[in-house]
């Protein structure tokens, strides 16, 4: 009938990985198309190297190159444009801070006047 099998993976370059033993050959070599039958091999698209010569990326530019003129005066505009951000935001936060002093000053000679008018009601 039919025999305990015991396998167990030897990798060797002229062979298959698989080796059987304590088996009759019949069983082994059904074993053996079981087994590669169902090992998946990878999709065509997942092999890092292909032969077709369209797939190749183009050689990246020297670093010596220089950049564009158009791309120069791109990078020079956008840091205009942050420098001047910041500037308003910056009077901007002046600004706020000088309102807030005004108004403290504002609420504290309210108060210091209130606090002479009891004073003066209090001596008369």
């Amino acid at each position: 009938m039919f025999s305990t099998a015991t396998f167990h993976t030897v990798i060797q370059p002229s062979e298959s990985p698989i080796e059987f033993s304590n088996s009759l050959p019949e069983d082994n070599t059904c074993a053996k198309t079981f087994w590669q039958a169902i090992e998946l091999n990878p999709p065509f698209e997942s092999n890092l190297l292909s032969a077709d010569v369209k797939q190749r990326l183009r050689a990246a530019p020297h670093t010596g190159t220089t950049r564009s003129q158009a791309q120069k005066q791109e990078e020079t505009s956008y840091q205009n444009k942050t420098e001047e951000f910041l500037q308003k935001s910056q009077q901007r936060i002046l600004k706020d801070e000088r309102i807030k002093i005004v108004q403290q000053i504002r609420f504290r000679e309210n108060e210091l006047s209130k606090m002479k008018i009891k004073k003066s009601t209090r001596e008369n």
